[in-house]
């Protein structure tokens, strides 16, 4: 009977242990969240997108993590630089949000469009990682202007002519003088003007003498009127065409040019345009090299 008692006990106490360690009120320790990372191109969730080259991408990254930020990276893989990312200290458990916002995005290659690629990382307290590859394709469009052509107008006492028509082109002298209703504007070097394109009706191209002829003498002399564009140096034309273009109205010459002027015109006829100086050598027997803009 006490061998059988024995047996008994043991037996309940290894029920007992199998009943405690079967708890069902016992909670399971949970799995950690893994970090995120969330793109939003130009005000929508997404990692893609594609826009015309002559748009612009604004990019915005958030980093979350959980168990606290440890580290995060975005690297750029082609296109346009970031700052001031990767950042890879200064965090603790307590920091588990990261964020880059209003990042602006271009076109590589001007209005041939391309594509830019960056790739952004995250790693938490626990050394879990997450990577996001963001893909931003820029497509080809049409330029909204044309460059050109480029001419070359000599000074008073150079050998290149120095009378431009917009329906002609480049004239002498002697063409200039025999088609006066054609020529458009004239460049002169003068000791106050100094290098200067003026209509044939302006009052100081009129003393200037062409071997030994004055505008004064001409038949016609066409009221070409300009117009410089402050500040417009190295900028684009869409950032100073519809601003300035209706503003040739009054002066007759445009002087004083240098390198990177820009110069709106408008001629008798109501053609509209703009140059800007590509190159001034010299003085009266110089030169000066301006090149056409013309908005499609």
């Amino acid at each position: 009977m006490k061998k059988v008692n024995s047996i008994f006990i043991a037996a309940f106490v290894a029920a007992s242990a199998m009943f405690v360690s079967c708890d069902p009120t016992e909670e399971p320790d949970e799995p950690s969240v893994p970090p995120t990372i969330t793109v939003n191109l130009n005000g929508t969730d997404q990692s893609t997108i594609t826009v015309k080259a002559d748009e612009t991408v604004t990019m915005k990254i958030d980093w979350k993590a959980e168990a606290g930020l440890k580290e995060v990276k975005l690297a750029v893989v082609d296109g346009n630089s970031v700052s001031p990312y990767p950042k890879t200290s200064g965090f603790s458990p307590s920091n588990n949000h990261e964020s880059l916002t209003g990042h602006i995005v271009s076109t590589p290659n001007g209005f041939d469009g391309g594509t830019v690629k960056f790739i952004a990382e995250v790693k938490d307290q626990n050394d879990a990682p997450k990577n996001q590859e963001i893909v931003i394709t820029f497509t080809k469009v049409e330029p909204p202007f044309e460059f050109g052509p480029v001419v070359d107008l000599g000074g008073q006492d150079g050998s290149t002519g120095s009378f431009y028509s917009i329906s002609q082109g480049r004239l002498n002298i002697t063409n200039a003088t025999s088609q006066s209703s054609s020529v458009d504007f004239a460049y002169f070097y003068g000791a106050t003007n100094q290098a200067t394109i003026a209509a044939p009706a302006d009052a100081d191209a009129q003393t200037i003498t062409y071997g030994s002829t004055r505008m004064s003498s001409w038949s016609t002399k066409n009221s070409t009127k300009f117009f410089k564009v402050a500040n417009a140096n190295g900028s684009k034309p869409e950032e100073w065409w519809d601003a300035n273009i209706d503003k040739a109205t009054t002066d007759t010459k445009a002087n004083m040019l240098t390198v990177g002027t820009v110069v709106i015109f408008q001629t008798t006829g109501g053609t509209k345009g703009a140059f800007v100086v590509e190159k001034v050598t010299g003085t009266q027997a110089g030169s000066i090299e301006i090149k056409f803009i013309k908005k499609k």
